[in-house]
């Protein structure tokens, strides 16, 4: 009976050992690839001029964001640079989770002193999401515009208290969702500024890894500025009725018209692109990608010369097996686990570049973003990574660092985050850049789920690799 019952121990622990041991080894072989294959593009970049000097960072740690699971919260947060007083001062506005207040650090030498009480913008008692700072009313003066768990609000500076007034709601969202993010931009050529608000499902009703089920996704908004700060929902009249749980969109002037024009980060869906028809209306394109959790995003023109856009969005690498991913995936549709990395070919066309300019991580990452961090005239690429969701606390024991690609001359990039000290090895979730010190060079700024906010100051270029 002992006999039996000790071979039962030892089979037990033999499959746990073997059940733990097999994501492990796969881990390490990923990231072991992974540097491996980037060991050719580091070379070429160190053989290249003394145009690819290399910046180095200073870091710091600022009290950040706190995730508590509940029935309708989700891990998600934002970041902004902005001017709190209407004025030069620069400010870092954070999002609060549940029960949290937002922060607004203001910055002198290197400092951040938190101000979000003096100026009464800690917010309710609810998770706030997105933010973004901009003159809704056309009176000259912008105003912060917040999306919380329970609607979008504007809050008014008042510059004889040099403060902001009390909350003003200004939409409402579609029931059981959250605003994940809100963009801007003058859609219509009408001198005022719309809104377009992504929603993301929430927690009581997400289910992953779900990409046909409409009960599991919600309705994006466009809201139509009247011109005075309010606004109405023109979502349907725009052509814009998206049921996705979206976590970035940018407005940017794709076709060089005149119109912004709207690109998005679906979650579970195929990669869409909105053109700006200028009468009001937008006309939905197919990017290059096929089913992914595409979650960051960044729009740009990465080098001084070049007049194509980049689209990068990223997505969860190699971190889980895409079986487990593909959910209520039909046999002839195709699920991408990879980055993307899109290079305009003309107008509304985009063709994939990502394995041919070498920008993807391996693993789940969330906010990119281009920046040229050595001021040589290419946009570099910033990549957080990490899930707070990782089975057994992966992203806490085994933590990835994040990722920085420094542009070569060829157009391609390589990762050097460890050399320039540019690492985060905690959940990164939103990365922003912005020259905090005045001394030329582009400071990043990442934002963690459940972790500090960290800044690294860049100290410019300060070594010859």
């Amino acid at each position: 009976m002992n006999q039996k019952l000790k071979s039962k121990k030892m089979l037990f622990l033999y499959v746990f050992v073997v059940l733990i041991s097999i994501p492990l080894l796969a881990y390490f072989f990923n990231h072991y690839n992974f540097n491996k294959n980037q060991k050719v593009y580091k070379k070429e970049y160190r053989k290249e001029s003394s145009h690819n000097e290399l910046p180095t960072f200073k870091s710091l740690e600022l009290e950040g964001h706190q995730f508590f699971p509940g029935k309708t919260t989700m891990p998600f947060m934002d970041i902004k640079v902005f001017n709190p007083f209407n004025d030069d001062r620069v400010g870092l506005f954070v999002t609060g989770g549940e029960n949290q207040k937002n922060k607004v650090y203001l910055y002198q030498n290197e400092k951040f002193n938190n101000i979000a009480e003096l100026i009464n913008i800690e917010g309710f008692n609810e998770a706030a999401y997105s933010m973004v700072f901009v003159d809704i009313d056309n009176d000259g003066l912008k105003e912060i515009v917040i999306g919380y768990q329970s609607g979008i609000y504007s809050y008014k500076f008042n510059t004889e208290k040099q403060s902001y007034q009390e909350p003003v709601k200004i939409s409402n969202i579609p029931e059981g969702s959250i605003p994940h993010d809100i963009s801007f931009a003058d859609t219509r050529k009408s001198g005022v500024t719309d809104l377009f608000v992504c929603t993301f499902v929430d927690f009581a009703h997400f289910t992953s890894a779900t990409y046909h089920d409409n009960t599991n996704k919600r309705p994006n908004i466009f809201l139509k500025n009247n011109g005075d700060g309010t606004f109405v929902n023109m979502t349907k009249e725009a052509n814009l009725e998206f049921i996705e749980n979206t976590y970035l969109s940018k407005f940017v002037d794709i076709n060089n018209n005149g119109f912004p024009d709207l690109v998005v980060a679906p979650n579970t869906n195929i990669g869409l692109i909105y053109e700006n028809l200028g009468d009001g209306t937008f006309k939905k394109h197919q990017l290059p990608i096929n089913y992914g959790f595409w979650m960051g995003l960044s729009v740009d023109k990465i080098t001084r010369e070049g007049n194509k856009y980049y689209i990068l969005m990223s997505n969860v690498g190699n971190s889980f097996p895409v079986f487990l991913l593909r959910g209520d995936l039909e046999k002839h549709e195709v699920f991408q686990k990879d980055y993307v990395l899109l290079e305009q070919v003309n107008g509304f066309e985009f063709k994939d570049v990502t394995r041919q300019k070498n920008l993807y991580s391996n693993v789940f990452g969330w906010g990119v973003a281009f920046s040229d961090l050595n001021n040589n005239g290419r946009k570099d690429a910033i990549i957080t990574e990490n899930y707070i969701k990782f089975p057994l606390k992966y992203h806490k024991h085994f933590p990835s660092k994040g990722k920085a690609f420094m542009q070569l001359k060829n157009g391609t990039f390589a990762p050097f985050q460890n050399e320039m000290k540019l690492i985060n090895p905690n959940f990164g979730y939103r990365v922003i850049t912005h020259d905090f010190t005045g001394n030329g060079y582009e400071d990043v700024v990442i934002g963690n789920v459940d972790g500090p906010v960290k800044v690294f100051f860049n100290k410019g270029v300060m070594n010859k690799i």
